[in-house]
């Protein structure tokens, strides 16, 4: 999946604050961490000047102050491990040992990269995610409820197929991989766009590519999810937002009225 980045652009170099020199010379700052915070630095003044990249979740502050040993832990003790897979759930480290043997460096889950704690980023999040599935390269889908004898046959047995926000997981990326609970591969969606059609009402035309989604009459998007239900009652519209190309404010608390709003949007756009 897509990792959200931000372009960060330096205008000159820069000398070490005080504050910075400060931590890594820190005597409760394991060797490891004080070489991490002394390659970052280095990394932001050979970058001045550039434009680059930056992964809003790999090192933050937060993470890094993991690194630190407490006060009250003699100076001795071994520093904590310092794989950021080791810190994860076992879902998501499959995830990204599965997108790194496929040769990717970055990946993008939804129940982690955005902060929900942050309403604005919340927002910002659910309202780009139709356009992050569609800009990766591969969306990868784990069917934990899939054993893999007659994955095939069960595929569309999945819980996945009924929540409302797997619907752009389905029709926004090019590449679709379904795997079964052992993290085999199944197939694509082109694979099984034949089932896929038959089962949601989906174009086979839409799944393989061949006809843009916003082609298709509103009438009949909205019927894809009549099938499908979310948690929270607001998600039944915010998750439809990308399908339908709209745009709008996540106000959690709203209840059926973000339906209405979608609605008004929706009209107001189509016209």
């Amino acid at each position: 999946m897509f990792s959200e980045t931000t372009d960060v652009t330096l205008s000159h170099p820069r000398s070490r604050t005080s504050s910075e020199e400060n931590l890594i010379q820190h005597p409760t700052l394991p060797p490891q961490a004080r070489g991490l915070v002394a390659k970052l630095h280095a990394s932001i003044v050979q970058a001045a000047g550039r434009t680059f990249a930056w992964p809003r979740t790999l090192w933050s502050a937060r993470f890094l102050g993991r690194f630190v040993r407490s006060p009250t832990t003699p100076h001795t003790a071994s520093p904590l491990p310092i794989r950021p897979l080791n810190r994860i759930s076992p879902k998501i480290r499959n995830f990204c040992e599965l997108a790194r043997k496929q040769g990717y460096n970055w990946a993008w889950a939804d129940m982690s990269c955005i902060n929900k704690e942050s309403s604005a980023e919340l927002s910002e999040g659910i309202n780009s995610m139709f356009r992050y599935y569609a800009l990766a390269d591969v969306c990868y889908v784990y069917l934990a409820d899939v054993p893999p004898s007659d994955a095939r046959k069960r595929l569309l047995w999945s819980k996945w197929y009924t929540r409302g926000w797997t619907l752009q997981e389905l029709l926004a990326p090019r590449l679709v991989v379904f795997l079964d609970q052992n993290w085999t591969v199944m197939g694509t969606k082109t694979d099984f766009a034949q089932e896929l059609s038959k089962d949601t009402g989906i174009p086979e035309s839409v799944l393989r590519f061949e006809q843009d989604i916003y082609e298709i009459s509103i009438a009949a998007r909205m019927s894809w999810a009549s099938n499908r239900s979310t948690t929270r009652v607001e998600d039944e519209a915010y998750c439809l937002m990308g399908i339908f190309g709209v745009n709008m404010p996540t106000l959690y608390g709203e209840g059926r009225n973000a339906f209405y709003r979608l609605q008004e949007e929706i009209m107001r756009t189509s016209t």
